[in-house]
């Protein structure tokens, strides 16, 4: 719940929601995807996205490439094969990204099945 939503539910004496009764608004399911990289293009340059999680309509990551809300870029997601994307929304290094046209269902099962890095974590 957002500050506005609590501070108007102060107000007017409503009770605060749930916070764990909120929708989910995507339509399709997430998957985990922490280690795995992708290479991520904007024009003239590259630059790497460290996965958060992905789906059929898109990805979340980390990049540090400056890229602002409404651009489009191109994610690697196989070798020599670039996915057109959407950059939806950014806090800070964080982004999410929108894919322009969704990827297949056996594209998304060779991402999430693709090998990731050893866990170092001992």
């Amino acid at each position: 719940m957002g500050f506005r939503a609590l501070a108007a539910s102060r107000v007017s004496g409503a009770e605060a929601p749930d916070p764990e009764t909120r929708e989910e608004r995507r339509c399709e399911p997430r998957h985990d995807c922490v280690g795995r990289k992708l290479v991520i293009r904007d024009r003239d340059a590259l630059g790497i996205l460290h996965l958060r999680n992905l789906s059929a309509g898109g990805v979340c990551g980390l990049t540090d490439m400056p890229l602002p809300e409404g651009s489009v870029v191109h994610l690697e997601l196989t070798k020599d094969h670039f996915h057109g994307a959407e950059v939806i929304w950014v806090k800070r290094m964080t982004i999410g990204l929108r894919f322009l046209y969704p990827i297949g269902p056996e594209m998304l099962e060779q991402l999430l099945s693709s090998k990731r890095p050893p866990n170092t974590t001992g």
